[in-house]
């Protein structure tokens, strides 16, 4: 973790004038020359002093201060801040600003964020540096027409050069937003180069690019943030400050893409739903939330709702599954589990640790599973239950479940199905496909946050499950059923702010509409999958049994491609893909699930396509 800052201040700021006092620095800058409003400033006087008390804010130990002209003030705001360190460069007047930094780099040990003196940025700017993986990383910022900008050249992320000529083309021009992350390996590279130099005039900027070192370039054009050099940059502050007080003061305001199977992105509704006073558990208030929650979910599950009854867990989806197999199957029953991928081999698991008397079947996970074989193994042994995934997750097969409850009809067989990553999108009927048990969770195509899991039940089959012997106690899903109906409680401590999340997420589905949900999903599975074609990806599931929200794509033999590579690329452009799961290919997996539309995945899709264009 980065503790130590470097602030360059030594410039006279002489364009700032009549604004600013020809006796002061550039980083002395009043903020009542931006603003009126003291409400955001967080007392602040100065623009150095907000950022000052940034840098604090996201633990920064140690800030030291390249100072120059009016080095007086600097020493005295010192004073106010004991995490300051003054270093005076004499002879700034003739000097670049990697002079004023060659002063101060002796005095570093260890990795920092390397800042100009006259910016005004959100909070947000910070933490997205600290949190890059990259350990040099240049922030840059779209072209904004404010003047005076550095332009960068780059070459796959990574920086080529920097000049003040503008590109040909503004349109995708990166600019230099005046905070760096810099490894202490860089710092001292920068040094030596500039002190191979026989001038001192020369710039950081200039150091940066000439050192042995890689940089890369962070763009995040959602973050504002500005450097404050002139009459003209200051009234266009204004505005930049009036959008970074907004940003400051609204949560999860970060667009950010989850392209992963789960958690999925989800609405800024449903993030601030959990933003609520707090509540214990056991009150009534809370109770209606979750009984709500269970109504909702009841009435997804079936035109029947009334017949069903859905229990609550805290814990993810593997907690609903593992609740459904033991509580459900006893040590006297039998249980065929299908396993077409990792998730019904982990069903295998759980009733392996069980005790539960099980087979396995296992058919081509990469086809549409044969209903004829499936029939005559219903009908060659005394099962009990049949267990499935719904949608295999880890390759995006969706099972014609309707089908396959009718079989389980026709042998008087109990179907327990982990819908995990179908259910809230895809048509389900509990009680029109026969289907005795469902395990599902808040995370996924609900597009709530993830820690609640729930089984739906027909409640005929959940009443069955009183005088079955219990196999777990947290987990015993008739006891959990039990105490929610007689106390309207749950047993233990749940994730309150989780279930308010899930109310609202519930609220947002039903609005939106199961069918016009999944009708969205299938839009933007169609959109990246044609991407990825067009670039040499296949996909591993034909179409006629896709479930069009999770996909498997095949990484060709013989490929130069990196999916590492692939996933930091787009995890820079706050995309976050996932790696695949099937042990006979060499695949990733992209889902389409979640808070995002077709406009999202356009401009995904742009960003892959820049991507293999510099390949």
């Amino acid at each position: 973790m980065i503790k130590t800052a470097i602030i360059l201040a030594a410039g006279r700021g002489t364009r700032l004038r009549p604004h600013l006092d020809p006796e002061l620095p550039k980083g002395a800058l009043p903020l009542n020359k931006i603003s009126k409003d003291k409400i955001h400033t967080n007392n602040a006087e100065s623009v150095i002093e907000f950022s000052i008390i940034q840098l604090l804010q996201q633990g920064i130990e140690h800030i030291f201060i390249g100072t120059g002209h009016g080095h007086e003030w600097y020493e005295n705001l010192a004073k106010k801040y004991p995490q300051i360190t003054c270093i005076y460069n004499p002879i700034f007047q003739d000097s670049g600003s990697m002079h004023t930094l060659s002063l101060i780099i002796p005095h570093i040990s260890e990795d920092s964020l390397l800042l100009e003196s006259d910016l005004i940025y959100e909070k947000r700017t910070l933490r997205y540096l600290l949190e890059s993986p990259t350990q040099n990383g240049l922030l840059s910022t779209p072209y904004y027409s404010f003047g005076d900008e550095v332009f960068i050249e780059n070459t796959e992320d990574q920086l080529k050069s920097m000049s003040k000529t503008a590109p040909d083309s503004l349109e995708k021009a990166q600019v230099l937003a005046g905070i760096t992350k810099c490894s202490l390996p860089l710092l001292q590279a920068m040094n030596t180069f500039y002190s191979s130099q026989d001038s001192h005039n020369i710039d950081y900027e200039d150091a940066l690019v000439q050192s042995s070192i890689p940089v890369t370039l962070l763009h995040n054009s959602a973050i504002s943030i500005m450097e404050i050099d002139d009459a003209i940059h200051l009234k266009k502050a204004e505005k930049t400050w009036t959008t970074l007080c907004l940003h400051n003061a609204t949560e999860h305001h970060e667009r950010k893409y989850l392209l992963n199977p789960g958690p999925a992105t989800t609405s800024s509704t449903v993030k601030k739903a959990q933003i609520i006073p707090d509540i214990c558990p056991r009150e009534e208030e809370f109770n209606a939330v979750m009984t709500e929650i269970c109504d909702q979910i009841n009435y997804m599950s079936s035109i029947s709702p009334l017949s069903l009854a859905t229990t609550l867990f805290s814990g993810s989806g593997t907690a609903a599954v593992e609740s459904m197999i033991s509580s459900c199957i006893s040590s006297t029953e039998k249980c065929l589990i299908i396993d077409q991928g990792a998730y019904g081999k982990r069903m295998q698991k759980i009733a392996e640790i069980h005790g539960i008397p099980h087979e396995i079947y296992t058919p081509n996970p990469l086809k549409e599973l044969p209903l004829n074989t499936l029939e005559t193994l219903l009908k060659s042994d005394s099962f009990t239950h049949l267990a499935i995934v719904h949608h295999e997750t880890s390759t995006g097969l969706l099972n014609n479940i309707h089908d396959i409850g009718k079989l389980s009809k026709k042998y008087n067989i109990l179907l327990c199905v982990d819908a995990m990553s179908s259910f809230g999108a895809t048509p389900i009927d509990l009680i029109q496909d026969n289907i005795a048990f469902c395990a599902a969770s808040s995370n996924k195509n609900i597009q709530g946050m993830a820690g609640i899991s729930f089984v739906i039940a027909q409640k005929e089959e959940l009443e069955a499950l009183k005088n079955k012997p219990k196999k777990t106690l947290y987990l015993d899903l008739y006891d959990q059923y039990q105490y929610a109906i007689t106390q309207h409680q749950c047993r233990f401590t749940p994730p309150v702010q989780c279930m308010y999340a899930l109310r609202e997420a519930l609220r947002e589905l039903k609005q939106e509409g199961l069918k016009n949900r999944y009708a969205r999903y299938q839009a933007m599975w169609a959109l990246i999958t044609n991407c990825l074609v067009n670039h040499g990806f296949d996909y591993i599931i034909d179409d006629k049994v896709h479930g069009k929200l999770i996909t498997s794509f095949i990484i060709p033999e013989n490929s130069s491609f990196s999916f590492d590579d692939f996933h930091s690329f787009l995890y820079r452009h706050h995309i976050t893909i996932y790696p695949g799961k099937i042990a006979e290919h060499n695949t990733f997996r992209i889902a389409t699930i979640g808070d995002l539309n077709t406009e999202d995945i356009d401009h995904i899709c742009k960003i892959i396509d820049n991507y293999f264009s510099k390949k």
